[in-house]
């Protein structure tokens, strides 16, 4: 008797899954013939029709993991930047008498840029470096040109310099060389806040200790980080104003190390690094060892 009601047991879970099996079959197919329409042919990795042909709606049967990932994987993720590298700007006495208009008491240096600013502007970013300090008239050593000129390696240009390089194309430029402090802390704030005023982004100089000497952005889909630093400075910095530049002070070994950490922490959060480093003897026609 027990063996007979186990049979039957048996019997009737069986017909059970049976039906349960053929009403979930029943509701696949016309959920499957409901919703086929509206399934991307490109999902399931079947190539687009031309234009004008009729596209064939995929069926869900013809969906597969494999099919799905090949569609993921054939994406381009690629992304490419061009980065202008535009050098030195130091305005020398020359470019500061031709820019000079004594009619006017004015200075334009557009005329340097005019021949390098298409290409500036080709570009998806220019980048330079800013050897001179943008410190106000009479901020600096010599005032041989209504308030700005160059003495004894130093120097202080207009600021309408800022103007220029903007106009030119140029993005962001180093402040971290040898000039950075050439009208002491003062004039490195003062080239900070022109620069900004103008909308050109610069590294390697801060006017407070708790700004950042480097400037992170994105180019095209990548991450891209810069950072300014300076072997020397023309001018002596006190420990007070050291946060004003970041420098080497002359390869020095804990600043060497202190550099290189700090270049490692911002390749942790981008995919390019641009290290635009101020080293190197004035007129040398040879690479500095070091």
């Amino acid at each position: 008797m027990k063996e007979l009601k186990k049979l039957l047991f048996v019997f009737l879970a069986a017909v059970f899954f049976i039906g349960l099996f053929m009403i979930c079959d029943r509701y696949a197919e016309e959920v499957r013939d409901e919703f086929a329409g509206s399934i991307s042919p490109s999902l399931i990795g079947k190539s687009a029709a031309p234009q004008d042909a009729e596209i064939k709606a995929a069926s869900v049967g013809d969906l597969s993991v494999e099919s799905m990932v090949q569609s993921l994987v054939s994406e381009d993720y690629s992304a490419d930047a061009v980065i202008c590298a535009a050098g030195d700007i130091l305005i020398q006495s020359s470019q500061l008498d031709m820019a000079y208009d004594s009619e006017t008491g004015t200075f334009d240096f557009s005329d340097c840029f005019k021949y390098m600013a298409p290409i500036f502007n080709e570009s998806d970013y220019t980048a330079a470096t800013l050897k001179t300090t943008l410190a106000g008239s009479g901020g600096g050593y010599s005032s041989d040109f209504a308030g700005y000129g160059n003495a004894d390696g130093y120097s202080n240009s207009p600021e309408i310099l800022a103007d220029n390089m903007a106009q030119a194309g140029i993005d962001l430029v180093n402040c971290a060389t040898n000039h950075a402090m050439d009208s002491g802390a003062t004039g490195a704030a003062s080239t900070i806040d022109f620069l900004e005023s103008a909308g050109v982004r610069h590294v390697g100089t801060a006017k407070v200790s708790s700004d950042s000497k480097d400037y992170e952005t994105d180019l095209g889909g990548i991450r891209v980080a810069f950072t300014g630093c300076t072997n020397t400075s023309n001018a002596s910095i006190s420990e007070d104003e050291s946060y004003y530049v970041r420098t080497l002070e002359n390869y020095d070994r804990s600043k060497l190390l202190e550099f290189c950490d700090h270049i490692s922490q911002l390749k942790a959060s981008s995919e390019l690094v641009v290290v635009m480093l101020n080293f190197g003897n004035v007129d040398s026609p040879e690479i500095d060892v070091e």
